[in-house]
């Protein structure tokens, strides 16, 4: 969950001479801003390059014509002139040889760290971090080497593309998670090429380069693969907790056994225990370890436990070992929560459907509805949902349901797919996920910005024009 008081390091982003004409600066105090214009306006190109230079694609921010792009932060600011884009490139390539991008990026940031300590580049004992790199990161000494040369540069001469890939990295820390405009040119082709779904999910199931780093996560229409693995990942992930959590518990039950832990059962926790909570508890121990019938005869003690007005000696020792049971429903119940908020949140946006967590048999799926609300169908697969739908559970999937707690969203144009309802509370609901650090959109929709709660953050592009 992000703290509310947390401060986001970035205070604006300036771009100098844009189709060499015109300087915006782009101010970013608040942690969240709507830029609002029309078509041709050139939100969408300076959306794009914010994304790009926050996350180091330099290959992709080449494409456009400028002068500098200067990012400031909490008393720093980091100028990147276009005819260093080359160079920073080479810095950030995902095709280093034996090195795979996630390797770099733990390099980079642990030779930025020791770079603090020293006045240049020419006192780095590189010896010295190679043997630190390799024992952290358990590699051989020789790959090592390579990496630190790689990232200090072996000339003892300061390298100005590995110095900006790196203070950028410090500075910047945060996930983005990005939804760009092009998701309405894949709709057109989509409605062209019927199996072109098909082909290109094929294609990026068999293909390991992905647009989804731990620096950057780009969301595009397809793909909706992605999250068939977020469910089925973090079902497991909450199964398998509960699983060390039961074998605990056998452990301590043999230890208070012998103690005589139970003496000292607290039997206020069963007299505050709901019929839906008690229910819940017990369906989340599986049949092997406790059958059904077993199940019904511990739910009638405890029913009597909860009302007695004197505990026997007997029902202490239920009331003790269940009080264990509580504990580990309540925390399995924190872990839960990021689930609960998903299904509550994506459930806000879907038409005659709804997402379902059954924690007692690990599974979250989406089911058709009925005007009534009652389930009328087979379970629906993610890639089965609307243009707009897709938007909505991707979005929100990688918000809830990664372990990634913190994300600077961007977003051009979300009203191409988004019905005015929920354009109006789309923004609002990312903003109060409580996993957003920062929040950028583009739009010309008055109403993505229509509610209060985004209207503050909502000004016309053109006011950011310098000069």
């Amino acid at each position: 969950m992000v703290d509310d008081k947390e401060p986001l390091a970035l205070k604006y982003f300036r771009i100098v001479g844009l189709h060499g004409k015109r300087t915006f600066k782009i101010p970013f105090d608040g942690k969240r801003l709507v830029l609002v214009g029309e078509n041709g306006t050139g939100k969408s190109t300076v959306v794009s390059m914010i994304y790009y230079a926050l996350t180091r694609q330099w290959e992709r921010l080449d494409d456009y014509e400028f002068k500098a792009i200067q990012i400031g932060f909490s008393g720093e600011e980091i100028e990147i002139a276009k005819a260093d884009l080359p160079e920073l490139h080479r810095g950030t390539s995902r095709e280093r040889g034996p090195f795979s991008s996630g390797m770099y990026r733990i390099a980079e940031k642990y030779v930025s760290r020791h770079l603090k300590n020293v006045i240049s580049r020419d006192q780095v004992d590189k010896d010295a971090l190679a043997r630190e790199l390799s024992e952290v990161m358990g590699i051989s000494m020789r790959m090592a080497v390579m990496l630190v040369w790689d990232v200090v540069g072996g000339t003892g001469v300061e390298n100005p593309a590995a110095s900006v890939n790196a203070k950028l990295l410090e500075l910047f820390n945060t996930t983005v998670l990005f939804l760009p405009t092009y998701r309405r040119i894949e709709r057109d082709l989509k409605a062209i090429f019927p199996n072109l779904e098909k082909h290109i999910e094929e294609f990026r199931q068999s293909h390991s380069r992905r647009k989804d780093t731990r620096e950057y996560i780009e969301l595009v229409e397809f793909g909706m693969h992605d999250i068939d693995i977020a469910f089925g990942e973090t079902m497991s992930q909450l199964k398998e907790d509960l699983r060390k959590g039961l074998d605990a518990l056998t452990g301590e039950y043999l230890r208070d056994a012998l103690k005589k832990g139970y003496d000292a059962a607290d039997v206020s926790l069963i007299r505050e225990l709901d019929e839906p909570t008690l229910n819940s508890i017990l369906g989340r121990i599986d049949e092997k370890f406790l059958p059904s019938a077993d199940k019904e005869s511990l739910k009638k003690r405890i029913s009597s436990i909860r009302t007695a007005e004197r505990v026997q000696y007997d029902d202490r020792v239920v009331a003790h070992f269940f009080g264990k049971l509580i504990a580990l429903h309540k925390r399995q119940a924190d872990k839960e929560s990021s689930v609960r908020a998903f299904v509550d949140i994506s459930n806000k946006y879907l038409e005659n459907k709804r997402v379902e967590f059954d924690n007692g048999n690990f599974t979250i799926k989406i089911v058709p509805i009925d005007d009534s609300g009652h389930v009328n169908g087979e379970p629906l697969p993610p890639k089965m949902l609307s243009s707009g739908e897709k938007q909505i559970v991707s979005l929100f999937t990688h918000l809830f349901l990664t372990s990634n707690e913190g994300f600077f969203v961007i977003i051009d144009e979300p009203e191409l797919s988004l019905s005015v309802p929920w354009q109006e509370r789309f923004l609002p609901d990312i903003w109060g996920s409580g996993r957003c650090k920062g929040l950028l959109a583009v739009t010309h929709s008055p109403f993505i910005y229509s509610n209060y709660e985004m209207k503050d953050a909502a000004h016309a592009l053109m006011e950011f024009v310098e000069g």
